[in-house]
Protein backbone atom coordinates (compact mmCIF):
# COMPACT_ATOMS: atom_id res chain seq x y z
CA UNK A 1 0.00 0.00 0.00
CA UNK A 2 1.41 3.45 -1.27
CA UNK A 3 0.33 5.85 1.07
CA UNK A 4 1.14 9.39 -0.37
CA UNK A 5 -1.17 12.87 -0.31
CA UNK A 6 -2.48 13.52 -3.90
CA UNK A 7 -3.23 10.19 -5.00
CA UNK A 8 -5.12 7.31 -4.12
CA UNK A 9 -4.17 3.50 -5.86
CA UNK A 10 -7.38 2.43 -7.90
CA UNK A 11 -6.47 -1.19 -8.30
CA UNK A 12 -3.43 -3.65 -7.88
CA UNK A 13 -0.03 -2.87 -9.23
CA UNK A 14 1.28 -4.39 -11.83
CA UNK A 15 5.21 -5.16 -11.30
CA UNK A 16 6.83 -6.59 -14.48
CA UNK A 17 11.20 -6.22 -13.96
CA UNK A 18 13.97 -8.72 -15.06
CA UNK A 19 17.12 -8.66 -12.72
CA UNK A 20 20.60 -8.65 -14.56
CA UNK A 21 23.44 -9.40 -12.15
CA UNK A 22 26.92 -8.17 -13.38
CA UNK A 23 29.49 -9.30 -10.41
CA UNK A 24 28.35 -7.65 -7.06
CA UNK A 25 25.88 -5.08 -9.04
CA UNK A 26 22.58 -6.16 -9.59
CA UNK A 27 20.60 -4.33 -12.71
CA UNK A 28 16.63 -4.39 -12.26
CA UNK A 29 14.86 -3.44 -15.54
CA UNK A 30 11.10 -3.26 -16.57
CA UNK A 31 7.65 -1.54 -15.74
CA UNK A 32 4.92 -0.71 -12.56
CA UNK A 33 1.63 0.06 -14.27
CA UNK A 34 -1.18 1.57 -11.86
CA UNK A 35 -4.39 2.80 -12.20
CA UNK A 36 -4.34 6.36 -9.53
CA UNK A 37 -7.17 8.62 -8.32
CA UNK A 38 -5.90 11.72 -8.59
CA UNK A 39 -7.02 15.58 -7.73
CA UNK A 40 -7.37 17.82 -11.10
CA UNK A 41 -5.06 20.89 -10.05
CA UNK A 42 -7.40 23.31 -12.13
CA UNK A 43 -11.04 22.14 -11.48
CA UNK A 44 -10.04 20.25 -8.25
CA UNK A 45 -12.10 17.14 -9.20
CA UNK A 46 -11.21 13.45 -8.89
CA UNK A 47 -10.26 11.62 -12.17
CA UNK A 48 -8.57 8.14 -12.56
CA UNK A 49 -5.51 8.16 -14.56
CA UNK A 50 -3.62 5.20 -15.93
CA UNK A 51 -0.16 4.93 -15.36
CA UNK A 52 2.72 3.11 -16.86
CA UNK A 53 6.48 3.66 -16.05
CA UNK A 54 9.33 1.91 -17.57
CA UNK A 55 12.54 1.98 -15.19
CA UNK A 56 15.61 0.56 -15.12
CA UNK A 57 17.12 0.61 -11.53
CA UNK A 58 21.20 -0.35 -10.22
CA UNK A 59 21.39 -2.12 -6.84
CA UNK A 60 24.57 -2.33 -5.23
CA UNK A 61 25.75 -4.05 -2.16
CA UNK A 62 25.19 -2.15 1.32
CA UNK A 63 28.64 -0.58 2.36
CA UNK A 64 28.36 -0.44 6.23
CA UNK A 65 30.47 2.55 7.67
CA UNK A 66 33.36 1.69 9.89
CA UNK A 67 33.70 3.20 13.43
CA UNK A 68 35.81 6.46 13.43
CA UNK A 69 35.46 6.62 9.43
CA UNK A 70 35.26 10.19 8.19
CA UNK A 71 32.44 11.12 5.90
CA UNK A 72 32.83 10.27 2.25
CA UNK A 73 31.58 12.47 -0.53
CA UNK A 74 28.97 10.86 -2.61
CA UNK A 75 29.85 10.11 -5.94
CA UNK A 76 27.56 10.68 -8.88
CA UNK A 77 26.56 7.32 -9.62
CA UNK A 78 25.24 7.29 -5.85
CA UNK A 79 22.38 9.64 -6.47
CA UNK A 80 20.39 6.88 -8.56
CA UNK A 81 22.15 4.19 -6.96
CA UNK A 82 20.37 1.71 -4.62
CA UNK A 83 21.55 -0.79 -2.02
CA UNK A 84 20.90 -4.45 -1.16
CA UNK A 85 21.77 -6.42 2.12
CA UNK A 86 22.51 -10.13 2.48
CA UNK A 87 22.05 -11.07 -1.04
CA UNK A 88 18.36 -9.78 -0.81
CA UNK A 89 16.48 -7.15 -2.88
CA UNK A 90 13.69 -5.12 -1.32
CA UNK A 91 11.10 -4.44 -4.19
CA UNK A 92 8.42 -2.73 -2.06
CA UNK A 93 10.41 0.82 -2.15
CA UNK A 94 11.23 0.40 -5.82
CA UNK A 95 7.85 -0.19 -6.80
CA UNK A 96 6.64 2.46 -3.94
CA UNK A 97 9.21 4.98 -5.73
CA UNK A 98 8.25 4.51 -9.17
CA UNK A 99 4.44 4.63 -9.10
CA UNK A 100 5.24 8.25 -6.91
CA UNK A 101 7.26 9.30 -9.60
CA UNK A 102 4.55 9.00 -12.54
CA UNK A 103 2.30 11.44 -10.92
CA UNK A 104 2.10 14.40 -13.06
CA UNK A 105 3.44 17.65 -11.40
CA UNK A 106 0.27 19.10 -12.49
CA UNK A 107 -2.46 16.49 -12.98
CA UNK A 108 -5.48 17.47 -15.48
CA UNK A 109 -8.46 15.75 -15.41
CA UNK A 110 -8.67 16.18 -19.38
CA UNK A 111 -5.97 19.04 -21.74
CA UNK A 112 -9.04 21.12 -22.13
CA UNK A 113 -9.75 21.91 -18.41
CA UNK A 114 -11.48 25.31 -17.70
CA UNK A 115 -11.00 24.91 -14.31
CA UNK A 116 -12.80 27.16 -11.89
CA UNK A 117 -14.49 30.60 -11.52
CA UNK A 118 -12.02 32.83 -10.22
CA UNK A 119 -14.73 34.63 -8.45
CA UNK A 120 -17.61 32.04 -7.47
CA UNK A 121 -15.51 28.99 -7.35
CA UNK A 122 -17.91 27.44 -10.07
CA UNK A 123 -16.90 24.29 -11.84
CA UNK A 124 -16.56 26.09 -15.36
CA UNK A 125 -16.36 22.62 -17.02
CA UNK A 126 -20.03 21.65 -15.69
CA UNK A 127 -21.20 25.18 -17.39
CA UNK A 128 -20.45 28.99 -17.17
CA UNK A 129 -21.30 30.66 -13.91
CA UNK A 130 -23.33 34.40 -13.74
CA UNK A 131 -20.13 36.62 -12.57
CA UNK A 132 -18.58 39.46 -14.92
CA UNK A 133 -15.47 37.95 -16.39
CA UNK A 134 -14.62 41.96 -17.44
CA UNK A 135 -13.81 42.58 -14.01
CA UNK A 136 -9.95 42.92 -13.94
CA UNK A 137 -7.69 42.37 -10.53
CA UNK A 138 -6.43 45.70 -9.82
CA UNK A 139 -2.86 44.10 -9.47
CA UNK A 140 -2.86 43.08 -12.85
CA UNK A 141 -3.89 46.69 -14.38
CA UNK A 142 -0.43 47.55 -15.35
CA UNK A 143 -0.25 44.67 -17.03
CA UNK A 144 -2.90 45.63 -19.47
CA UNK A 145 -1.40 49.33 -19.20
CA UNK A 146 2.26 47.37 -19.99
CA UNK A 147 0.23 45.47 -23.57
CA UNK A 148 -1.59 48.83 -24.95
CA UNK A 149 1.89 50.39 -24.92
CA UNK A 150 3.43 47.24 -26.41
CA UNK A 151 1.09 47.27 -29.08
CA UNK A 152 1.19 51.03 -30.04
CA UNK A 153 4.89 50.45 -30.23
CA UNK A 154 4.74 47.91 -32.55
CA UNK A 155 2.29 49.54 -34.76
CA UNK A 156 -1.07 47.59 -33.51
CA UNK A 157 -4.01 49.34 -32.33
Amino acid sequence: KIEQAGFTVVDSISFLARAIRVGREIILEGRVSATLELFCSRCLETFTYPSTTPFALNYYPWKERKEGEEDVELEEYDLDACYYMDEQVGLLPAIQEQVILSVPLKPLCFPDCRGLCQWCGHNLNVGSCTCQASEIDERLLILKKFQKRFNKDQGQV
